[in-house]
């Protein structure tokens, strides 16, 4: 029995041995675990701080997604209310973006997007979009044109580099602008101005135009050759050139500046046919006219121009205006 005694003291000595040891074991994984915990914490923390930091940059990125947003629909919006047609191709000429209105000209689709742009198909009947455009590309420098289209219409090409920086380049943009009225407007006045330059020639009447400061701008071939002068000569004349020999309807002297062009000038008032003599150094004679002159007003008060017509008398009629005049 003793001997059973003594192996079961053995037995549980080792047994108890072994369960120190296992404690121990147990106490430095449990330290193990300890640190481990404190460790995930950290990481805990750590990413706790990183997902707040991607809050911030998701709302700050968010709120540049609404800005985009807003600046591309304050762009489109613009680019619709204002009636100019856009056209972007990027650094390769091959379509980035455009706006629908572009169809009379360039009759574009979705599909369309990043295709090259010589193989766009374009209505224009007076030039050739794809040089105007590479030669925007080489040189850098902006070109505009007035096109034509296959239905008549006209319009402003405006072709300019893509400027990302002040040296840098990143494609093309081009612009169209409908110009049917002004080119309307354009020839009705080409067609006013030949009938007012073809009136001004065959008019009877001599027409002087003299400036703010009397200087004879233009005049008609009937005033030349009431006159008796070349156009030459009378360009840049006033009424104060001592050449010049004009006489009142009693025969004294008419002083340059009392001429009715340089009373207009002073006064502002127009004058209305008056009787002056002049003399004509090619026939040798006075002739005598009767002048009216108005003042023309550039959108403000000063006068800017007058405009003088006179119409050369016979003898008689001028013996009827001197006896009126004496009467008077």
């Amino acid at each position: 029995r003793e001997q059973e005694l003594q192996f079961s003291r053995e037995n549980l000595q080792a047994t108890i041995e072994e369960l120190e040891t296992s404690n121990e074991e147990l106490q430095a994984t449990n330290e193990e675990l300890l640190a481990s915990n404190e460790e995930l914490q950290s990481t805990n923390e750590e990413l706790q701080s990183v997902n707040e930091e991607l809050h911030t940059v998701n709302a700050e990125h968010q709120q540049k997604i609404v800005e985009l947003t807003e600046l591309t629909n304050d762009l489109d919006n613009l680019l619709s209310s204002s009636h100019i047609f856009t056209l972007f191709l990027d650094e390769r000429l091959e379509v980035r973006k455009f706006t629908p209105e572009l169809e009379p000209v360039f009759p574009l689709r979705e599909s369309d997007l990043g295709r090259p742009f010589e193989h766009l198909r374009h209505r224009v009947i007076n030039a050739d979009p794809l040089s105007v455009v590479r030669e925007v590309e080489r040189s850098g420098q902006a070109h505009e044109v007035a096109v034509k289209t296959e239905d008549g219409s006209w319009y402003l090409m405006r072709v300019i580099p893509y400027r990302v920086t002040a040296n840098i380049d990143a494609g093309i943009v081009l612009t169209l602008v409908n110009i049917d009225r002004l080119m309307t407007t354009r020839r009705e006045l080409i067609s006013s101005e030949d009938r007012f330059a073809r009136l001004f020639e065959t008019l009877s009447e001599g027409v002087v135009y003299q400036d703010a400061t009397g200087r004879i701008t233009d005049a008609n071939p009937a005033a030349l050759e009431i006159l008796g002068l070349s156009l030459d000569e009378l360009l840049g004349r006033t009424s104060l050139n001592p050449e010049w020999r004009a006489l009142r309807p009693d025969g004294s002297d008419y002083p340059g500046d009392e001429h009715p062009a340089m009373r207009t000038l002073r006064d502002g008032r127009p004058v209305e046919r008056e009787l002056m003599g002049i003399h004509n150094p090619v026939a040798g004679r006075t002739n005598w006219i009767l002048v009216s002159t108005v003042p023309l007003r550039d959108g403000g008060d000063e006068i800017s121009e007058v405009y003088a017509r006179f119409e050369l008398l016979d003898e008689g009629k001028v013996d009827t205006l001197r006896a009126k005049e004496g009467k008077a």
